[in-house]
Parts: structure tokens; C-alpha cells; sequence
């Protein structure tokens, strides 16, 4: 059984987390329209990932499986996860649709859809990513 951690979401998108409290970051991202997927992309790949890069290859694998099956099972609610982390960029209409991006920028090529879900358990534990 693979265990998945949802408090490994926050990871997917660290470079920017707290920046809705930021001002300078605000600013800088007050015009973007979070539901053009050229410009999250562009976001994604010049500004979350080059974070993501530099995660140990464990690490990178339980954000994968995080996200993956999250994206498979629709088991969690992506707006509460999109907003939680105080990004500086407006929720867009569907916040999965983000994740999707995200998947695609950082996997590129390979598909999230698991289906073996019945492989996967879920488990929750904030200070697992720390230990990591």
C-alpha cells in the first residue's frame, strides 16, 4: 500500500505561500488572470518549479503520489487547497485545473490518472514533509 499525505500540497506551490500578505507580490501578480493556463504555466515553470527541482528525489515522489491521486479521486477539496496556502494570486474558477498544470510542468508526459486507487491509503500527519 502507498500511503499519501495531503499536508504535501503546500509544497507544490512554496515559493509563493504567504505572498497574499506580501504587498510587492500582490502587486506583481494583481493583473494576472489565474484562468489562462499559458500564464500559470509560465508562473508554474519560471517560479514554482526551479523549488520543486531542489527536493530529493523521495520527496519529489510523495508530492507525486500525493497529487496524483488527489487528482484521480477528486477527494479533496482543490479550492480550500489553492486558498490555504495564501497564495498572491486570485483562486481561479477551477482550482484543479491548476493542480493539472502543475502536474504537467513538473511530470511532463506522464499521465496522473491512477487507477489503482485500492493501492493507495490516505494519512495525515503535518510534520511528515519535515522528516522527509
Amino acid at each position: 500500500m502507498i500511503p499519501v499525505n495531503s499536508a504535501y500540497f503546500i509544497y507544490l506551490t512554496s515559493e509563493l505561500a504567504g505572498g497574499a500578505d506580501i504587498d510587492e507580490l500582490t502587486f506583481k501578480y494583481y493583473n494576472i488572470d489565474p484562468n489562462n493556463e499559458t500564464v500559470m504555466k509560465d508562473i508554474i515553470k519560471s517560479t514554482l518549479k526551479p523549488t520543486f527541482d531542489r527536493y530529493s528525489p523521495l520527496f519529489k515522489q510523495k508530492v507525486k503520489d500525493c497529487l496524483g491521486f488527489y487528482l484521480s479521486t477528486g477527494k479533496i477539496d482543490f479550492e480550500r487547497v489553492y486558498n490555504a496556502p495564501l497564495l498572491p494570486i486570485d483562486t481561479p474558477k477551477n482550482p484543479k485545473l491548476f493542480y493539472i498544470w502543475i502536474w504537467e510542468i513538473y511530470f511532463p508526459g506522464e499521465d496522473y490518472h491512477i487507477y489503482t486507487v485500492n493501492n493507495y491509503y490516505e494519512k495525515y500527519d503535518i510534520e511528515e514533509p519535515l522528516r522527509v
